[in-house]
C-alpha cells in the first residue's frame, strides 16, 4: 500500500492522555494495590457515557467481589459484561461486543492468566502473535484493550523494566501506566490515595501529570460495604516514584527535607544547589526525586537576551527572571565564586535554547543546564 492511499485520522481516546481508543494499553503495580478497583472505576467510566465495558478478571469473584465493586463505582450494570472466557480469545470477545453493543473498553486483569498454555510469556515474539488478534479487534472496533501486569521486585529504578513477563506486552502497548501508591501518602502502600502514571506514551504530549484516586467505601445491594474509587486533582508524580522501594523513598524524603532547608530562605543558584548536594553525597536521581518532590521552580536568570544561569526556589519563594542572580539563599550573595560563574556564563550560539517538540519541560530544563555548563 502506497503511503499516499492510507487516510490520515486523529488519535481518538477513552480516557485522555492515558488510554486511546482502538490500542492496547498497560496497566502495571504491586500486589496488593488495588489494580481490580482501576478495572471497575474504567467500567463505571464507560458506562457513565452510556457505552459498554467488558472485563476478564481471573482473580476475583463476580458475586462477591467484582459486582459490588461495580455497583459502588457507580456503574450501569447491564452495560458491563463479566466475561467467562479463559484465554484472550478475539472471536468470542467479538461476540460479546455485538451482544453488548458500542464496547469502549476491554480489562483483562491478570494478562498473564489469559495467555495461551502453548505461549511462552518471556518471549517476546510469542506474546506478540498471541496479542495481535487482540490487536486487531481493538483497532477495527475503537475498543481501548487494557492489560493488568503485576511489577517485579528488580532494584533499578526503571519503571518499564520493573514490568513482570515478557517486556513485549509493554512494547507492544501504545501506552504504558504505572499504578500505585502516591508517594506523598504518609501511610505509605498501605494508603488510600492511589496514582496512575504514565511510563510511557507516544500519541500524547508527556507534561508528567499523574491521575490521582482515592479508596472510598460505599454501601450496596444487600448493605454490602464496598471500595470504589474516586478521582482527584492531577498531579505531578513520577513512574520512578510510584515503583521506588521503601529504602529509594527515605533517601528522597531525606534529600527533599536537606533541599527544603536549602531553599528556605530564598533562590539558589541551581549550579550550587547540585554541587553541595554532591558534597552531601546526595545522588543526581535523588536529588531530581526530592526537587520534583517539593516542585522546585526552576527558573532561568538572563542576562539581556542570553541565559546567564538558573535558580532553585521553593514554590511560594519569589523568584529573580531577569538581571543578575541575585541573593542565593544560604550559599550567600553574588560574592561566592560559583554564583560568579554563573553570572559570567553565557549561551554559545550552537546550543538550541528552544523546547524541542515531544521534549518535557524538565527534560528541557536538565538539557539546557547541562548545555549552560558547558558553554561556562
Amino acid at each position: 500500500m502506497r503511503a499516499s492511499q492510507v487516510e490520515p485520522r486523529r488519535v481518538e481516546w477513552f480516557l485522555h492522555p492515558y488510554l486511546p481508543a482502538g490500542k492496547i494499553s498497560v496497566v502495571a503495580g504491586q500486589m496488593g494495590q488495588a489494580k481490580s478497583l482501576l478495572t471497575a472505576w474504567l467500567a463505571a467510566y464507560a458506562t457513565s457515557q452510556g457505552r459498554s465495558a467488558i472485563m476478564l478478571s481471573a482473580e476475583d469473584d463476580p458475586e462477591d467481589t467484582i459486582r459490588p465493586r461495580l455497583e459502588a463505582a457507580g456503574a450501569v450494570l447491564e452495560r458491563v459484561e463479566i466475561a467467562t472466557t479463559t484465554t484472550l480469545n478475539s472471536v468470542e470477545l467479538a461476540k460479546l461486543c455485538d451482544e453488548l453493543g458500542d464496547v469502549a473498553v476491554i480489562t483483562v486483569d491478570p494478562v498473564a492468566a489469559y495467555m495461551p498454555a502453548a505461549v511462552n510469556s518471556w518471549k517476546s515474539q510469542d506474546v506478540r502473535l498471541a496479542l495481535e488478534p487482540l490487536r486487531q479487534l481493538a483497532m477495527a472496533r475503537g475498543i481501548a484493550v487494557v492489560l493488568v501486569q503485576h511489577v517485579n521486585r528488580r532494584a533499578d529504578g526503571d519503571p518499564l523494566a520493573r514490568i513482570a513477563d515478557s517486556q513485549g506486552i509493554p512494547q507492544l502497548a501504545r501506552s504504558v501506566m504505572i499504578w500505585g501508591p502516591d508517594p506523598s501518602d504518609p501511610d505509605g502502600d498501605h494508603g488510600r490515595s492511589k496514582v496512575l502514571v504514565r511510563a510511557k506514551g507516544n500519541l500524547a504530549p508527556n507534561n508528567g501529570t499523574s491521575a490521582t484516586f482515592t479508596i472510598v467505601e460505599r454501601s450496596v445491594t444487600g448493605g454490602i460495604a464496598a471500595p470504589a474509587l474516586v478521582k482527584g486533582a492531577d498531579a505531578q508524580i513520577s513512574a520512578d516514584d510510584v515503583v521506588a522501594d521503601q529504602e529509594t523513598r527515605t533517601a528522597r524524603d531525606e534529600a527533599a527535607e536537606w533541599l527544603a532547608a536549602l531553599l528556605a530562605d530564598g533562590p539558589v543558584a541551581a549550579k550550587d544547589a547540585q554541587r553541595r548536594a554532591r558534597d552531601e553525597g546526595i545522588a543526581e536521581r535523588t536529588l531530581r526525586r526530592a526537587k520534583a518532590a517539593l516542585k522546585v521552580v526552576s527558573a532561568p536568570c538572563r542576562e539581556g537576551e542570553n541565559i546567564a544561569g538558573w535558580t532553585w526556589s521553593l514554590p511560594d519563594s519569589s523568584i529573580y527572571t531577569s538581571g543578575h542572580l541575585g541573593h542565593v539563599g544560604h550559599l550567600g550573595h553574588l560574592g561566592s565564586k560559583a554564583a560568579k560563574e554563573a553570572n559570567k556564563a553565557k549561551v554559545s550560539t550552537h546550543i538550541d535554547a528552544a523546547q524541542r517538540p515531544g521534549e518535557t519541560f524538565e527534560q528541557w530544563e536538565a538539557r539546557l543546564e547541562v548545555e549552560i555548563g558547558g558553554a561556562a
